[in-house]
């Protein structure tokens, strides 16, 4: 049976981010059809002001993809935290739920965000040339690349920043969405959890936080950073490989 996928990204983030994580995993699921959405004011959608309505920015998402099909929904930091209200929202369209490293209000604001994290997205517009800004942002958000990559990967999403901008009223706005996200029951679709134990911008004990209060188990990359699915791709992907059979094995 052909399966729908649906990938989004978090704050400040796009489709394009999710680098060949997408093509690696399609390979493994030829059959299926995988789509992206970007929150409103991210990638495809960067001259879109980001709603603060949690509602509106989960109706714009499912506007990006085909109405039809129950979907396997792939969200990453607030992209998992939007992930979440879709499936409460409109419970008819979720296959099953994949969320990598998110929060949810029900864990402390400094743990969602840390501090650290916080203050060098503050400083980034001092950064005199933009791929040093996307250099930050690697450094922080992986652990397992090479500065060679970082360096390369830079560059290119240097080129990609300037075609396609994050306004700075656009990430002020996905914080406030991201604050007002609270944890709700467990999910009313299969939901594999995934986090980094070396993340630098959501603490692991957030992640944590939620496996716990869902009584689901939580699966931790012992070295990631932040950007699971670019530090370590094919563990990742070796999760949802083994957790999309057992659902189907039910």
């Amino acid at each position: 049976m052909k399966r729908q996928w649906v990938f989004v990204r978090g704050i400040m983030s796009e489709s394009y981010h999710w680098s060949d994580f997408i093509s690696k995993l399609q390979g493994l699921f030829p059959q299926d059809d995988f789509h992206t959405a970007d929150i409103a004011g991210n990638g495809r959608l960067n001259q879109h002001l980001t709603p603060l309505s949690i509602e509106e920015n989960v109706h714009l998402l499912r506007s990006q993809v085909p109405p039809h099909g129950r979907k396997i929904l792939v969200g990453f930091s607030l992209g998992g935290m939007l992930a979440h209200e879709w499936a409460h929202h409109h419970p008819e369209d979720i296959h099953s739920l994949i969320l990598i490293n998110s929060s949810f209000s029900n864990s402390p604001f400094y743990k969602r965000m840390t501090a650290k994290a916080f203050i060098k997205i503050l400083t980034l517009g001092l950064k005199r040339k933009i791929y040093q800004q996307e250099e930050t942002i690697l450094k922080m958000t992986t652990s397992l690349l090479s500065s060679q990559e970082i360096f390369e990967l830079a560059k290119e999403r240097h080129e990609r920043n300037k075609e396609f901008p994050v306004k700075p009223l656009n990430f002020a706005w996905q914080l406030g969405v991201a604050a007002r996200i609270s944890q709700k029951k467990t999910p009313p679709a299969p939901t594999l959890l995934l986090s980094s134990a070396k993340d630098r911008v959501v603490h692991p004990q957030c992640s944590q936080k939620i496996a716990e209060t869902w009584t689901l188990p939580l699966n931790v990359h012992p070295h990631a950073g932040h950007d699971l699915t670019l530090d370590d791709p094919n563990w990742v992907i070796e999760h949802i490989h083994r957790f999309i059979f057992s659902e189907s094995d039910k």
